[in-house]
């Protein structure tokens, strides 16, 4: 497999430490991890107690450039076959790297692949909530015309497909996964295994949380970009985004919450559709 999971980071070396404490080399699944230290203070240092083996590599940025500024310098470094996303303080199950690369190596006109995801808390790993997408490809796309179905640390892409469509667009600086995604739709197919194959953290301290409504209202150009008048989603999808402006994120955090447990009991957060809510 040739594989490189690619991770951006500022300030958040703990998290980083977690992220790859999770990730496993074998022969089954032989990758390099490519850590793009966002302008970090003080510079991001790992040991190896840290790496366990993992071949990684870090370049080190002179001020921060935000997300997409930082993954487009590590793509650039790069040189895979497939690129995985994680986010520092994410953690992903041992087998998710190489059961991503087999939906790719099977199938070369699937662009990008995803899974459903568990929100934890990030000092406690408390369960918070499951985020569950659809699989197949006509599915994703029409939830994509609705919001960002994708969960950005769960992605893993085809580098020939982003060779086409290029790398990410550094105006969408909150929701430049959503336009990448959207993009590599138009020279690809989309797949999500239907497993939860990675961890991410879950705060109303987050990017999400603290840019919201920048998000939503670069979704909402997303949304108008690819927007396809003979698409009656295309235009629910709009309005959904723009009914979404209104209650705050941690509103809605608690929502899925009181959600999931008024459909699961006693039982931890699990099974919220998160294509309901943002």
């Amino acid at each position: 497999m040739d594989v490189g999971v690619l991770i951006a980071v500022f300030n958040n070396l703990s998290g980083l430490r977690r992220s790859l404490d999770s990730l496993r080399y074998s022969r089954d699944c032989r990758f390099e991890v490519l850590v793009v230290d966002d302008g970090s203070s003080p510079p991001i240092e790992l040991t190896a107690d840290d790496t366990q083996g993992v071949p990684v590599r870090i370049i080190r940025l002179g001020s921060n450039r935000g997300l997409a500024g930082a993954l487009n310098v590590g793509l650039a470094c790069g040189n895979w076959k497939y690129v995985a996303r994680l986010d520092a303080g994410d953690t992903i199950r041992p087998d998710r790297l190489v059961r991503q690369a087999n939906v790719l190596e099977n199938d070369t006109e699937v662009a990008l692949v995803s899974s459903w995801v568990d929100f934890v808390q990030p000092d406690t790993r408390r369960h918070v909530f499951r985020y569950t997408c659809p699989s197949a490809d006509y599915e994703i796309r029409r939830a994509l015309r609705y919001r960002n179905t994708l969960l950005h640390p769960a992605v893993m892409f085809r580098s020939t497909h982003l060779a086409k469509v290029g790398p990410y667009n550094e105006a969408f600086r909150v929701s430049e996964d959503y336009e990448l995604f959207m993009r590599l739709g138009r020279v690809g197919l989309y797949r999500s295994i239907p497993e939860v194959l990675t961890q991410t953290e879950c705060s109303v301290t987050g990017i999400s949380s603290r840019y919201r409504r920048a998000q939503l209202i670069q979704c909402f150009r997303v949304q108008m970009a690819y927007f396809e008048p003979n698409n009656l989603h295309s235009y629910l999808g709009i309005g959904r985004t723009l009914g979404l402006l209104v209650p705050p994120r941690a509103a809605v955090l608690k929502a899925k919450e009181i959600l999931s447990t008024v459909r699961h009991g006693t039982e931890p957060a699990r099974g919220v559709d998160e294509r309901m809510l943002l």
